[in-house]
């Protein structure tokens, strides 16, 4: 199964799903795809150096601002989430 994780914050239930992935307990899966609508979310830096989990994180909040339509952003994580 390929999981893609969304995140606001921390990244705290992110790092829960990648510790389960990488023990057996959620199986025959991988971590995709990282995504946040803010740009200096703390958990990218977990999914990248602290959980040395190969994800790509992407941050919506470069390319679309939450201010102004939730519908480009929901677009761009059907894009990503694929």
């Amino acid at each position: 199964m390929r999981i893609g994780i969304l995140i606001s914050g921390r990244g705290s239930n992110m790092a829960a799903i990648i510790d389960a992935v990488a023990s057996g307990e959620i199986p025959d899966s991988t971590v995709e795809v990282v995504i946040s609508d803010k740009a200096d979310a703390a958990g990218f830096a977990k999914a990248v150096s602290e959980r040395h989990f190969p994800v790509q994180s992407k941050s919506a909040s470069a390319k679309y601002s939450r201010k102004a339509s939730r519908s480009p952003f929901s677009l761009y994580m059907n894009t990503m989430l694929r």
